[in-house]
């Protein structure tokens, strides 16, 4: 019995030490990680305090919503070039009704047949 609890405390010992060992390693590269955050930031702090850079940014959100203006211009003309190309595709099924409607319209002639156009 004494074996057994001396073997058990051992067995949870070495969890807790592996468990630790992991939250160590856990830690720097945490740390690691929060270090490159911190440059990165910096590092973009002075990039937005460069002289000139917020009329760049500004010329550039401009151009932005110019293109996407132009954008939605062509967007809403290829809609209006979609709709007339379907209503043309339509155009010769129209005109072949249309005269099969006035052929039976048209008077046979002596034979029983339609007279030939000129």
């Amino acid at each position: 019995m004494v074996i057994f609890v001396i073997s058990f405390n051992i067995l949870i010992s070495l969890l807790c030490f592996y468990t630790a060992w992991r939250l160590q390693r856990w830690r720097r590269k945490l740390t690691q990680t929060a270090n490159e955050l911190n440059a990165w930031s910096h590092r973009a702090d002075i990039l937005w305090q460069a002289p000139g850079l917020s009329d760049q940014v500004l010329q550039g959100r401009q151009g932005i919503n110019r293109w996407r203006q132009q954008y939605t211009q062509l967007q809403r003309q290829l809609l209006q070039l979609q709709q007339l190309l379907r209503w043309a595709s339509l155009l010769p099924v129209g005109l072949r009704l249309w005269g099969q409607r006035t052929r039976s319209f048209r008077k046979l002639d002596g034979n029983g047949r339609f007279p030939r156009r000129r």
